[in-house]
């Protein structure tokens, strides 16, 4: 599996990769703004592509809307810290699948030590 990680602060950005690789999963592709996020969905075709809401140039909402329009075969995880109602208003008018508040749930299932 091809995974894509988009965010504009390196903390979160490699925090991120370190997380997901200690679980075995491969990042293909790292960058820190949308502009190059899209162009790399668009070249290198990642199976998912985890991407911050808030980036320089272009957002993780933007992202997926162009995904969605584009018909690329990606699937899109979107991150935020933000806890504004606002953004979570907009997902649902994208046509896009959105979970609030399960990454804590999916992460316990996961792994325990978390809990």
């Amino acid at each position: 599996m091809k995974i894509l990680l988009a965010d504009d602060h390196p903390m979160i950005l490699q925090g991120t990769k370190g997380f997901l690789e200690s679980l075995g999963y491969t990042i293909s592709d790292l960058c820190s703004s949308g502009n190059i996020a899209l162009s790399l969905i668009e070249r290198h075709k990642p199976d998912v592509a985890i991407l911050d809401i808030n980036m320089p140039e272009m957002s993780g909402l933007e992202i997926a809307k162009q995904v969605q329009n584009r018909k690329l075969h990606c699937k899109v995880i979107l991150l935020t810290m933000h806890n504004e109602k606002n953004i979570y208003k907009k997902v649902p008018t994208t046509n896009i699948k959105h979970r609030k508040n399960e990454k804590r749930k999916c992460v316990h299932k996961q792994h325990p030590i978390f809990s």
